[in-house]
């Protein structure tokens, strides 16, 4: 019943589009691989490891071949070896990683994009995704955000500079998420992505914001920092139910529910002993049921 629930909700909550056919035509340069797939929480098997590939797990990324869909609503048709047509129907806009790039696909799409890889080698690859048609930024955007790095540098956690003074660091993390939220509003390049993807882009600022709150409180309590972890848990706690969070943003990405897991996982650890014994099991539950966001509580 609440699996239903929840998917009424989403519908609900969601721009309508009607359901439309998008038509994605897919030119390869210098490249003879495509994958195409949609990436959602339940799928994907490596959805809770967090921090940078080692060389050999990136090569395997690389290298692991072609995933083409071929479901009615959802499939990649091969015309040779260099084109490709991307089908979908959808009724709302929803995130494809084309060659582990994402692009957003809105309901009626009528787009020629062409995959370019630059440079190739065992262990890293340089590509770049060119489109023409309406809304081309939203075929592209993954590349605008480089804009970011050359605006503000993300703040390291374990530099000497916030050597306790964690409230530092939290005011410049947050400060970074800000200035990424800018640069999609002032930069000219994100001007060619639709509305609803900027806004998007920020939720997904803000939903990357709370893990790594969550990552670092986690972080100080290993090395021993109590104070610093009680901040940034204090910090995460009050953002967190400050936080708003849209049910079709589970079309999108899954960095919303691994919030949720990891969130939840550090409340039923840090107030209610790892859930031990039944009776902090019971007091969770009731923790979860009285949550104030009806959209998380269901």
């Amino acid at each position: 019943m609440k699996r239903i629930f929840y998917f009424i909700l989403m519908f609900l909550s969601a721009r309508s589009y009607g359901q439309q056919e998008s038509i994605i035509q897919i030119q390869l340069s210098n490249s003879t691989r495509v994958n195409v797939e949609k990436r959602r929480f339940f799928n994907q098997p490596d959805y809770e490891k967090i921090g940078p590939l080692s060389s050999s797990k990136l090569a395997f990324q690389l290298n692991r071949g072609n995933t083409l869909p071929v479901s009615p609503d959802f499939n990649v048709k091969k015309i040779d070896d260099k084109n490709y047509i991307l089908t979908i129907r959808n009724e709302r806009p929803e995130i494809v990683f084309l060659n582990y790039q994402p692009i957003y696909i809105e309901p009626g799409d009528r787009v020629k994009v062409n995959y370019t890889v630059i440079l190739r080698t065992f262990d890293q690859i340089i590509d770049t995704i060119t489109a023409t048609g309406g809304n081309k930024g939203n075929y592209e955007f993954a590349k605008y955000n480089t804009a970011i790095s050359s605006k503000v540098k993300y703040p390291e956690l374990t530099t000497n500079a916030y050597k306790d003074m964690t409230g530092s660091f939290y005011k410049d993390l947050k400060h970074y998420y800000q200035v990424a939220n800018n640069i999609y509003d002032t930069d000219p390049r994100f001007k060619t992505c639709s509305k609803d993807l900027i806004e998007y882009l920020k939720r997904q600022n803000s939903a990357t914001f709370l893990f790594n709150l969550i990552f670092f409180e986690n972080k100080l309590i290993q090395e021993g920092n109590r104070p610093g972890a009680k901040l940034l848990g204090d910090s995460l706690e009050y953002v967190f139910n400050k936080t708003i969070f849209k049910p079709s943003d589970t079309l999108l990405n899954f960095t919303m529910e691994n919030v949720f897991k990891k969130y939840f996982e550090r409340v039923a650890t840090n107030k209610y002993g790892d859930l031990a014994i039944e009776k902090n099991y019971r007091l969770f539950y009731g923790y979860i049921n009285n949550f104030p966001d009806k959209f998380i509580r269901d």
